[in-house]
């Protein structure tokens, strides 16, 4: 059995929406028409509560993927390629709330196959799916055991996720591969946006079909796969490209660079990726993720570095400019070796203070309480008119209580203060599991 295999499409994001639409139309339509089912690994919206207009647009590309006819088919009425999907992180909504991908369940444009089996029959041969949505990271490893769907015997087993993987991307607390559910001939993970299939775990990854990130994971062709259960070797599996917006990433390192040589690099750097290999415009313009690090020459600043988006009429451009001075790059190193001798915050706070204030004999503890303190720069502020009374008065022979702080408490915080974090509920909870069977109409 041919499976077409598309995720991450993101219907409806904002930035690149007409992208959304057009690339994810052509990898879905494309897909179905030489595939006996299709799978969608989450985030097929980008909003768990889509807007009207993109409900609208989606819902006339499902009904036109009902439409399409499988070549070499013998049925003649309207057909309808059967989908499986999951929701993603996008689509999550909180508890005892319908999400998207379960509203296109209820149009019949879908199986919803979280913690749940679809068991596909076409062929003479049987595929089963089953699914976990896109969960919490931290809680996803749990969640995972918690599944009560199963591997079918005597089917061509497949399971759907949405999350990231420790092995791919070591970040976080993120789920290991090793955590995935056993039983299964092959496992589908929508989230992550760069194409890829990894062998030692049976782990496909489509990809996105278009750009939303604008991280260097990103670069490289959209598009989709078809896997073929009875295909050996690369027939297998086969990634198809789509007619997708080119991206490009840069980062360009500056040392003690002008603002003068920063710009006129980064616009050198903005027309050689505007055009193909061999000088050519490219057919739809392309997207330009420009980020400048290092550091800047003392008396130069990065807002000196004048590269505005809509100066580019034949891009798409975004620019992140870190770029520091060499002074604040001494201020950082110093931070960083107070924070070596595993100083608190205080202690760094405080030590940096007295470097600043040199001789001067103020109580650099009561300055750091006070500006960290309910009063802030205010009772800062008193504290230093104070310090500064106090000399006056001393010099013509008086006596005063300096050190006096008003509005502060013995800690420099105001009392009765608290902290507070909630966070909203997740939609973690599985329904009951359940199977289910469909009749592929391709069959003779």
């Amino acid at each position: 059995m041919k499976i077409g295999i598309v995720s991450d499409t993101h219907f409806g994001y904002k930035r690149f929406e007409g992208d959304s639409y057009a690339q994810g139309k052509e990898a879905i339509l494309k897909a179905a028409a030489e595939s006996d089912i299709i799978l969608m690994a989450g985030d097929i919206l980008d909003e768990r509560n889509p807007s009207l207009d993109t409900l609208q647009n989606v819902f006339k590309i499902f009904r036109e993927l009902a439409t399409i006819r499988q070549e070499g088919s013998c049925v003649t009425d309207v057909l309808l390629t059967p989908v499986a999907a999951i929701h993603g992180t996008h689509e999550r909504r909180g508890k005892e709330e319908a999400n998207p991908i379960q509203l296109l369940q209820t149009l019949g444009y879908l199986v919803n196959v979280h913690n749940r089996t679809a068991i596909f029959e076409a062929w003479g041969e049987k595929v089963a799916v089953s699914g976990m949505g896109g969960v919490p990271e931290d809680a996803a490893g749990k969640l995972l055991k918690a599944l009560d769907c199963k591997p079918v015997k005597g089917a061509f087993n497949i399971f759907l996720f949405h999350q990231t993987v420790e092995e791919l991307l070591p970040f976080g607390d993120v789920m290991s591969a090793e955590e995935l559910p056993k039983g299964y001939d092959l496992y589908v993970c929508g989230h992550m946006h760069k194409s890829m299939y990894v062998p030692q775990y049976s782990l496909l990854i489509p990809g996105s079909t278009v750009i939303t990130q604008l991280k260097k994971e990103e670069v490289g062709q959209k598009g989709y796969y078809i896997y073929d259960t009875k295909g050996t070797g690369e027939k297998k599996f086969e990634f198809r490209k789509i007619d997708s917006r080119p991206f490009a990433f840069q980062e360009l390192n500056f040392s003690n660079a002008t603002a003068e040589q920063a710009r006129q690099r980064a616009v050198e750097e903005i027309n050689r990726l505007s055009v193909t290999n061999d000088g050519k415009p490219y057919a739809k313009k392309p997207i330009i993720k420009l980020v400048l690090s290092g550091t800047l020459a003392s008396g130069h600043e990065k807002a000196g570095i004048d590269i505005r988006s809509a100066d580019w009429d034949e891009v798409l451009l975004f620019v992140d400019n870190n770029l520091t001075t060499e002074a604040l790059m001494v201020k950082i190193d110093k931070i960083r070796e107070l924070r070596g001798r595993h100083k608190n915050v205080k202690e760094l706070c405080t030590e940096i203070l007295k470097e600043h204030l040199g001789k001067t004999p103020i109580n650099v503890d009561l300055l750091f309480n006070a500006l960290s303190g309910e009063g802030g720069a205010e009772a800062a502020m008193a504290y230093v008119q104070e310090y500064i009374a106090d000399k006056g008065a001393n010099k013509n022979g008086a006596t005063s209580a300096t050190g006096k702080t008003s509005g502060l408490n013995a800690g420099g915080v105001a009392e009765g203060t608290s902290e507070g974090n909630t966070e909203n509920e997740e939609n973690t909870e599985f329904p009951a599991a359940q199977n289910v069977s469909i009749t592929s109409p391709f069959q003779p």
